[in-house]
């Protein structure tokens, strides 16, 4: 117990300086558009197009990615209660839990099938997957510890749903 309240207490302390640093005018921007393309519409939206260009079962993977990411954000969340740092400034929020992200779990599952399944793609999905975790922090929405969680847990449920569903 004492080691997982080091760990609280650094990621507080860490995430506190990086939500005081007053980043350049492009940053806030490539941020603020990063969060929003983490939105789920966007993954819906682009969902059918795997399934058009390759006939592995695609879609279906990136469908039971999608679930199972979003299952568990819901379980992990209400287990574990982790207030949001906006809190702390007074400012408004979605889902009142912050453990752990689930933009960075959804794009890191989603963004996982889509690296495995496109190779070539790779370096693109996993740029913008960690664009939406980074604004995620940088935004104030998220202790770096939740970004953290959701990136390593979304790249998990990735990779296995991929390997149940593809091979």
């Amino acid at each position: 117990m004492a080691m997982l309240a080091t760990l609280a207490g650094s990621d507080f302390r860490l995430s506190a300086r990086f939500h005081s640093w007053k980043p350049p005018r492009w940053f806030r921007i490539w941020m603020h558009w990063a969060s929003r393309m983490g939105d789920g519409w966007i993954w819906l939206a682009i969902a059918p197009v795997p399934f058009v260009v390759d006939r592995r079962p695609i879609f279906s993977t990136l469908a039971l990615a999608a679930v199972i990411a979003n299952v568990s954000q819901f379980f992990l969340k209400r287990g574990v209660q982790r207030r949001r740092p906006i809190e702390y400034a007074a400012r408004f929020a979605f889902d009142e839990f912050s453990f752990p992200s689930g933009h960075s779990l959804n794009a890191f599952a989603m963004g996982t099938v889509l690296s495995l399944a496109f190779p070539a793609l790779s370096p693109l999905v996993m740029v913008l997957a960690g664009s939406i975790a980074l604004s995620r922090v940088a935004q104030g929405f998220h202790f770096i510890g939740d970004v953290l969680a959701g990136t390593t847990i979304g790249t998990l449920i990735g990779a296995g749903s991929f390997w149940i569903l593809v091979g």
